[in-house]
């Protein structure tokens, strides 16, 4: 697993710092989960994506999906759209689980679908912090789901 550190400038645009680093184990949760602005959204330290090796998952493309904040409705039908894709085409979300657990399930079935020639997949971790509370959405459970996609994240 590598640690990735994480800068968002904008919701969607982000670039990752030079030099990632090889950890052994995964450091234990421990530390207080954050809760978000409206108090409903509730995130560990660190939060764990698969991804390409290659890095092309954080090359940033456009995508009108950057020019809305969390509680627009045009953001929430984008959102959708791109649940409801799956992986059949790019996102403008960087999709991550809350835990390495969850991760790891995702890395799994990742990892078991490369085929011949493709990008490896390895696993990152990205401090949330970094990142921001506001520039993440919670779709981990049906509540944070129906909060999101009823009335947005702030409202």
């Amino acid at each position: 697993m590598f640690d990735l550190s994480v800068a968002a400038t904008s919701m969607g645009s982000t670039h990752a710092g030079a030099g990632a680093q090889r950890e052994r184990e995964p450091a234990p949760e421990t530390a207080p989960r954050t809760a978000g602005a409206d108090g409903q959204e509730s995130f560990p330290p660190h939060i764990y994506r698969t991804m390409r090796d290659d890095g092309s998952d954080l090359v940033w493309q456009p995508h009108k999906a950057y020019q809305y904040n969390k509680s627009d409705h045009d953001l929430r039908e984008i959102a959708l759209d791109a649940v409801g894709s799956g992986s059949r085409k790019r996102s403008p979300f960087l999709s991550a689980a809350k835990s390495h657990k969850g991760a790891s399930r995702w890395y799994a079935m990742a990892h078991a679908k490369v085929p011949a020639g493709a990008p490896a997949k390895l696993m990152v971790r990205i401090c949330v912090q970094t990142v921001g509370l506001e520039n993440l959405i919670d779709l981990s459970t049906m509540a944070a789901q129906k909060r999101f996609f009823s009335k947005g994240a702030q409202g």
